[in-house]
Order: C-alpha cells, then sequence, then structure tokens
C-alpha cells in the first residue's frame, strides 16, 4: 500500500510540473493535457499566499482526479512497439535454443563416429603408366631447310 502524499508533496509535485526544464520530452502527457499545468499554478499560488489548506486540498484533489484519467488513458493507448508473441514465447525460446544446440552437438558426435562414405569409388591401384613416350618436337633449326 502507498502512503497517502501531503499537502506539502502535492505542492512540490505542482512546482516541478511548472518548472522551465520539464517539457514533453520528460513528462510527455503533458502535451496531451494542458489543464494540468493551470491547476498546478494555481495550486502553488494558493500555498505562496496562504491559502486555507481546504481549499489547497480542493485544488490537490482535483489534480489527483486528473492524474488518474491520464493514468486511465495511457493504460488504454497501445504501445507503439510491434509485438512479436507471447511473452510464454520469448520465456521458453532459450531452453529451446539450448535443446537444439544440444541436438546438433549429438547429430556431430555420430556422423564422426560413422564413416563417410564416398561419392564414388577409388581406385585400389594406380593406373599402370604408359610406356610410349611422346614424340619430340624438333626444333626449327633441326629441321630440314
Amino acid at each position: 500500500m502507498t502512503a497517502v502524499p501531503t499537502l506539502r508533496q502535492w505542492v512540490r509535485y505542482a512546482a516541478e510540473i511548472l518548472h522551465p526544464k520539464t517539457n514533453g520530452l520528460t513528462h510527455p502527457w503533458i502535451i496531451d493535457w494542458p489543464q494540468l499545468r493551470p491547476m498546478c499554478s494555481a495550486l502553488v499560488e494558493a500555498a505562496q499566499a496562504g491559502e486555507s489548506t481546504a481549499i489547497q486540498w480542493e485544488i490537490a484533489d482535483e489534480i489527483n482526479r486528473l492524474l488518474i484519467a491520464i493514468r486511465a488513458r495511457q493504460a488504454e493507448r497501445v504501445s507503439n512497439k510491434p509485438t512479436v508473441g507471447s511473452a510464454k514465447d520469448v520465456l521458453t525460446k532459450p531452453a529451446e535454443i539450448r535443446e537444439q544446440e544440444q541436438a546438433l552437438k549429438d547429430l556431430k558426435k555420430v556422423l564422426k563416429a560413422r564413416p563417410m562414405t564416398a561419392l564414388f569409388d577409388l581406385p585400389t591401384k594406380p593406373a599402370p603408366k604408359s610406356n610410349t613416350k611422346p614424340p619430340v618436337e624438333r626444333q626449327f633449326f633441326e629441321r630440314g631447310a
């Protein structure tokens, strides 16, 4: 269970939203919900002016309702990331890969132990050398002129 935020925490949160460095990159939902900044500025101004805590709590409750709506809208929004498969596939994939690698190793062991069959039969004896010598070509000057 989460702790209930105090009024001081709500004011600090509102001040963070209004900070100049807070933008759409740090909090992307600020762009989609422009009514949040005026509510936060109203809460900070009420705290600085010393308004009653009842008024400050009303503004904080409005901010809280808006944040709940933002979270609900974000939960409905579909992610931009394309899904490849179910989580079960992602979680069981490493085990399947290990099993396939082990099966491949076993197959290599079996193939290594078995003699390799040749595509054709090699001759058992080398071919006999022929006794005929090729004719010697005569040089240009040896030929009759």
